[in-house]
């Protein structure tokens, strides 16, 4: 339980009390099962148990890795197709950008729509992995006119008006899996199909052009890879909606030695490319109209220092929130840091 002991302008209009509270139980046995729950109640809101979320997650069962009720998240891929999982993004860890195939996994988390919530099962059968999941669930959205005007992933209901927006749309998602996997390499494909209670009807604006309207239902196809030779491995994936637009995304990581990295990224997210579930590296925060190049090294010149540096060249081919034309831009970064013992390190870090 936490509260803010100052008193807070925006109470007034709140339904309920001060205190946000949180509960979370995990259970493992062994490395067969995992269970749990969570309980919470967000600062403002009445409900004490305005969310809630169970997992149960049972491994290594036979044919069956893993089998997950409850909910869920699920990764494939670069998270072109459907990514719940934690995006690193870019940071002065440079070789530690891209995400990875992660299947099923249990959902912990407080995050009130980053997960699934049904079943979700992956089988092994000699090299090949093969995994289905569906999920059905309530989720917060506007409405106007019974349709979709846009969806609501903050997770507060603390006043009236977003109360209004809780839980107002049903959603449904059945999706699969199918990798084949070999010493130094493997590829897989996602399939993944979603259904809305009410049709999408997002704002008349221009970056909204290419936003599904008058629809209810979409889908998505991707085919990813990896491989590996000796230190250097390759990584990729292309998806589609339904043939309207395309998205891709490759990489390279280098590994010489264990003194030096180098990590580059291209990938191409078309306007036209629209996909709910997808979580790939970027500059935007959603999947699509997106263009770039990102090369990352981290290296080791003395015991003790490192130096890492990361160069990202991006442009949108379409227009933005707030931007109405094509528009491009840079991002870079440059540390050095010096472990002068175990108990402290130095850092001066340069970014554009």
């Amino acid at each position: 339980m936490d509260r803010a002991l100052q008193p807070q302008n925006a109470y007034p209009s709140h339904v309920g009390s001060a205190e946000r509270l949180l509960l979370r139980y995990n259970y493992d046995y062994k490395d067969v099962l995992q269970t749990g729950f969570v309980f919470e109640k967000d600062a403002g809101e009445k409900s004490l148990t305005d969310f809630w979320s169970f997992h149960m997650f049972i491994k290594n069962l036979r044919f069956v890795e893993a089998l997950a009720l409850g909910d869920y998240k699920v990764s494939f891929g670069q998270g072109l197709v459907i990514g719940n999982s934690t995006l690193f993004g870019k940071s002065s860890n440079t070789l530690n950008t891209f995400v990875q195939n992660e299947g099923l996994k249990k959902n912990t988390s407080c995050n009130e729509s980053a997960f699934l919530r049904g079943i979700g099962c992956t089988f092994e059968h000699r090299n090949w992995n093969f995994t289905t999941f569906a999920s059905h669930k309530k989720i917060d959205a506007n409405l106007s006119d019974s349709r979709i005007t846009s969806f609501k992933t903050d997770g507060y209901h603390r006043t009236i008006n977003e109360l209004s927006k809780k839980h107002n749309v049903r959603e449904s998602v059945i999706g699969g899996n199918a990798t084949y996997k070999r010493n130094n390499w493997q590829i897989g494909t996602t399939i993944l199909w979603y259904h809305y209670s009410d049709s999408l009807s997002p704002a008349d604006k221009m970056y909204d052009r290419f936003k599904l309207k008058e629809e209810n239902q979409t889908n998505n196809i991707g085919i990813n890879y990896k491989l590996f030779f000796r230190r250097v491995s390759l990584f990729g994936e292309v998806a589609t909606n339904g043939f309207k637009g395309i998205a891709t995304i490759n990489g390279m990581n280098i590994q010489p030695n264990s003194r030096i990295g180098l990590l580059a990224i291209q990938r191409m997210y078309r306007p036209e490319y629209q996909a709910d579930f997808s979580n790939a590296f970027g500059e935007n925060s959603r999947t699509e109209n997106e263009s770039g190049f990102y090369i990352g090294t981290q290296i080791l010149p003395l015991k003790k220092v490192s130096l890492s540096i990361y160069a990202d060249v991006f442009s949108f081919p379409w227009a933005k929130y707030n931007i109405n034309y094509p528009s491009k831009g840079q991002d870079y970064l440059v540390q050095l840091q010096h472990n002068t013992s175990r108990n402290m390190n130095m850092q001066v870090r340069y970014k554009y």
